[in-house]
């Protein structure tokens, strides 16, 4: 049966026939009028006898029906089918996409969930080829969608997947693993797993599971969904949020650090998804866009069989026959102009067909050594034709010899969709020494960077022994980014640990400030303490000089020995502590100018070394810091705050 792939094409077909004869008939007749001005019609055929009104109208005919013809070979005739291995060439992608209660918090907006689902729809939208599965969770998984390079119908599960599409509770990310593994069993493919989730795993069996998926091949990239300062679980069924079974609030928070485990084990990478889900397209751009795309069979397809050749092969025939046929009628004098248009009809479209013979003009100013001009060229030829990935690559080229680097990368990663494997390789070769000279670029300014783009260089080096595993050329440069990766590794590491060797003395020194300004302040207080003892003894002793002389020096000295003596044996609870009669004993007068230089020196002793003290020393200062009623004031009230402080913020 003869159908149409584009039927709308007929109908304007035949709009355009009508118009051509309208605009035909107008024309004639206002050459039938200008005609009647200048003679009547009955002298017409004896003035040009040569004109054939027949050969006109079979002239004008001839003239629709190819231009009909024309408007047929766009409507895309088919005619019969065949049946066809419709083959892919990409990878093979699983979505793991967490459905349970906590995805419909709402730190980001309009919730977690449907911010996933329009993620996984702009990132779907870059694909070309590869194969795409939706695989929904929450306390068990099930495939709603299998590997399909049928994007319209992977768009359609994924629009209708909310949380009630798996009945079990809870968060089961290890399940998720464990199915992946069986879905994903291509031995001739790369398997992807990207993780969407919030990350909180209620079952814990996430890492052993991602374990188990390395062993398998199986390379896992999370993407964490929300903050991690969490949202309230709204409550759909009883409105309000959710609770535990105490009554209190539930709070999901994103677990980054669960979701960084699960991806490190498998050799994948984690990346938060953002608030307009521009972290899957950091995992394509970084990691998926540099894998070596397989090719694999879909499916057998049953197509229809293309006839556009019959109406277009007419058009071409009818539309020479116009050009050949002549309004005038047959003449062998006309002959030769007839042969000549003939000729002309033969030999013309043979010149079209000619293969074209003028050298590529960028190619050869490359080969000059202009490569800012030759770079201008490719610009232009690649706004005529955006989707050649060899002017894609060749634009490349052009951009690392002028050390624009960004500019080069990005034009072989736009190559690396070509069917060509050869040049798929040569991009990726050429992708990893991008990337080392633009790691060397940012290794003074970024340092971590750096590191990445050449981890980047050795995943484009491993695509391109992937496909030609005797590029010598390619193993020895993975070989030297390996060991200056590891290089700067090691020096990083050896900075950062000097830099806490250097916080630990900064710290400790610190603290030592803080320890002698304690010290001090405890001096001061002992200062004080002193100069109030002092006081009663000046009182004192002014009054003794204003008594009148009953007592005697010696008097004095002997009763300063027997205290003295008293204090040489074990002490009574009060002589420790200390009485009134110690604090208002009378000393004499040399006996005083005595001890007070004493105390003055020992004063100055210990402002110049506080920390080096004898016993005997420590238990005098101990006897002059005793206030009134014999207790210690070693801190002050501030002091012992901030040490309260300091305690809570360690523990912090």
């Amino acid at each position: 049966m003869l159908t149409f792939a584009q039927p709308l094409w007929i109908a304007a077909g035949c709009a355009a026939v009508i118009l051509f004869w309208l605009l035909f008939h107008w024309v004639d007749t206002g050459k039938q009028q200008r005609l009647a001005r200048f003679a009547s019609t009955a002298l017409f055929r004896e003035l040009m006898p040569d004109i054939s009104a027949r050969r006109r109208t079979l002239k004008k005919t001839v003239l629709f029906i190819g231009i009909f013809c024309c408007f047929l070979t766009l409507a895309r005739p088919q005619y019969g089918h065949r049946w066809i291995d419709v083959k892919h060439k990409g990878i093979d992608i699983l979505f793991a996409v967490d459905t349970s209660q906590s995805m419909l918090a709402e730190d980001v907006l309009p919730n977690r969930l449907e911010r996933s689902k329009l993620a996984i729809m702009d990132f779907v939208s870059q694909l070309e080829g590869d194969r795409i599965g939706l695989l929904p969770f929450a306390g068990t998984s099930y495939l709603v969608c299998p590997l399909t390079a049928d994007y319209h119908a992977f768009e359609q599960s994924l629009m209708v997947m909310d949380t009630t599409i798996i009945p079990v509770g809870g968060t089961d990310i290890g399940d998720a693993l464990r199915s992946a593994e069986k879905i994903l069993n291509n031995e001739a493919n790369h398997k992807i797993l990207v993780l969407i989730t919030d990350g909180e795993d209620l079952e814990g069996a996430a890492a052993e599971a991602a374990i188990k998926a390395k062993e398998q091949n199986l390379t896992v990239y999370t993407v964490g969904v929300g903050t991690t300062d969490g949202e309230l679980i709204p409550d759909q069924k009883k409105g309000g949020f959710k609770k535990d079974p105490q009554g209190a609030y539930i709070k999901s928070r994103l677990d980054e650090t669960s979701l960084s485990a699960i991806a490190s084990s498998s050799g994948g990478m984690y990346v938060p998804l953002g608030n307009k889900g521009q972290g899957l397209e950091t995992i394509y751009r970084e990691k998926l866009a540099l894998i070596p795309k397989t090719a694999f069979a879909e499916k057998r397809k049953k197509v229809p069989i293309e006839r556009f050749q019959w109406p277009l092969a007419a058009a071409i025939f009818f539309l020479s026959l116009e050009y050949l046929l002549s309004t005038r009628k047959r003449s062998h004098q006309r002959a030769p102009f007839f042969f000549t248009r003939l000729l002309i009809a033969a030999v013309l479209p043979a010149v079209f067909l000619l293969p074209g013979a003028e050298a590529s003009e960028p190619e050869e100013v490359y080969r000059t050594g202009n490569y800012i001009e030759a770079a201008e060229q490719y610009r232009l030829l690649l706004e005529k034709d955006p989707e050649n990935p060899q002017l894609h690559y060749n634009s490349g080229t052009t951009s690392y010899q002028n050390n624009l680097y960004a500019e080069a990368a990005e034009s072989f990663r736009k190559a690396l969709v070509s069917n060509d494997v050869e040049l798929q390789q040569k991009a990726y070769y050429n992708l990893g020494n991008t990337l080392f000279r633009k790691g060397e670029q940012e290794i003074q300014k970024s340092p971590k960077q750096t590191v990445e783009l050449w981890k980047q260089a050795l995943d484009a080096y491993n695509g391109a022994l992937a496909l030609n595993d005797e590029h010598e050329d390619a193993r020895f440069n993975r070989d030297l980014v390996t060991e200056r990766l590891k290089q700067l590794e090691e020096q990083q590491s050896r900075q950062q640990q000097n830099k806490d060797n250097s916080n630990q003395d900064e710290n400790s020194e610190q603290d030592n400030d803080q320890k002698n300004e304690q010290t001090k302040n405890q001096q001061q207080d002992k200062k004080e303490s002193d100069s109030d003892k002092e006081k009663p003894a000046s009182q004192s002793e002014n009054k003794d000089r204003e008594e009148p002389e009953d007592s005697s020096p010696d008097d004095t000295e002997g009763k300063k020995e027997e205290d003295g003596e008293a204090q040489q044996t074990t002490p009574s609870p009060k002589e420790a502590e200390g009485t009134e009669t110690d604090a208002s004993m009378e000393p004499s007068g040399d006996s005083e100018k005595e001890n007070a230089a004493n105390e003055l020196l020992q004063r100055q002793e210990n402002e110049k070394d506080p920390e080096t003290m004898t016993r005997e020393e420590a238990e005098n200062l101990l006897q002059v810091v005793e206030d009134e009623e014999g207790r210690l004031n070693l801190y002050t009230p501030i002091q012992e705050q901030q040490r309260t402080k300091n305690r809570s913020g360690k523990d912090w």
